[in-house]
């Protein structure tokens, strides 16, 4: 489904599990003394984790529809009039003061290492990710980031009523 959705190397790996906290555990785990928790490590480019919940299947959409992912990333980055300074930076947009905003709604867990990293040199990050998902992410990233919410029930109807599915 991954490869059929545009992601033909992307997608590494793909954690499925019971619900948005274990994503917390996870990112926060070191492996253990038993080594019998997951860290993202460098085996991989790219380690999503779905939640087993409603909205989860959201992002699976995303994931695996070409379209409907092209679709919602053009309306977020049409809201921001800075795109990225650097061919590298690893951010997808600027606010209107030059800081980074990092679109984290498919909750790939490198990125989101990457960020809470930045964070120790920046004043702030802004990420837009949905709302089912902010709780846990400023967990991890800590007060500094600054939360977008996107209402994950609206996202869909908007993907679907205007693709005309």
């Amino acid at each position: 489904m991954l490869l059929k959705g545009g992601y033909n190397s992307k997608a590494d790996a793909l954690i499925v599990g019971q619900n948005i906290k274990v994503l917390l555990k996870l990112l926060e785990s070191d492996g253990g003394i038993k080594k019998d928790l997951f860290r993202p490590d460098d085996i991989y480019d790219q380690y999503y984790y779905i939640p087993m919940c409603r909205e989860g299947i959201l992002q699976i959409v995303l994931l695996t529809e070409k379209r409907k992912r092209e679709k919602l990333k053009q309306s977020l980055f049409s809201r921001f009039s800075i795109k990225r300074e650097k061919e590298y930076a690893t951010y997808n947009v600027c606010d209107e003061n030059g800081n980074p905003i990092y679109l984290v709604y498919d909750l790939e867990m490198r990125q989101l290492c990457r960020i809470k990293q930045e964070l120790l040199w920046r004043p702030s990050v802004s990420i837009v990710c949905m709302d089912y998902q902010a709780e846990t992410i400023r967990e991890y990233l800590g007060e500094k980031v600054i939360i977008y919410e996107l209402n994950a029930e609206n996202v869909m109807k908007y993907l679907i009523n205007d693709l005309g599915e």
